[in-house]
């Protein structure tokens, strides 16, 4: 992505289509070709492309997230993923260690990816409840499933 361009936000909340995650909040941004269509990325997606109008998965910065994620990118990786902020909660290290626990069949990859698309309720009812009732489905309400 260009620094340099002159681009900046118009203060509506919507990105400026550059790519650089100048979104307002709510994880979308502007990828409008000039002179066509508004086209909106939605949040967990940036617009690669402003002029064809390419929204990808991932993100740039925190504000191709939803408020309460945040763009965690790899060392070296320009594009990172959306995740869920840690707050109080059980930490991704001990979720996964009472999941695998309770199901040996999940493993640390499958765990970390679950953490992630969920939220603390879940986390916390995994962490805090028994490996019977949670393989009984006891936080399938909290988890979204």
């Amino acid at each position: 992505m260009d620094s340099t361009g002159g681009g900046s936000g118009d203060g509506d909340g919507d990105g400026d289509g550059d790519g650089d995650g100048d979104g307002g909040g709510d994880g979308t941004s502007d990828c409008t070709p000039p002179g066509l269509d508004p086209v909106t990325c939605q949040a967990g997606q940036y617009c690669a492309d402003p002029v064809l109008a390419m929204c990808e998965n991932g993100c740039l910065s925190n504000a191709n997230c939803l408020s309460d994620q945040t763009c965690v990118k790899e060392a070296g990786e320009d594009v990172g993923t959306c995740q869920n902020m840690a707050g109080e909660g059980p930490t991704e290290a001990e979720f996964c260690e009472k999941l695998t626990t309770c199901d040996p069949n999940v493993t640390m990859e499958l765990c970390a990816m679950f953490y992630v698309g969920t939220n603390e309720a879940c986390h916390t009812c995994i962490v805090d409840g028994n490996c019977g009732d949670i393989n009984d489905g006891s936080c399938d309400a909290a988890c979204g499933l």
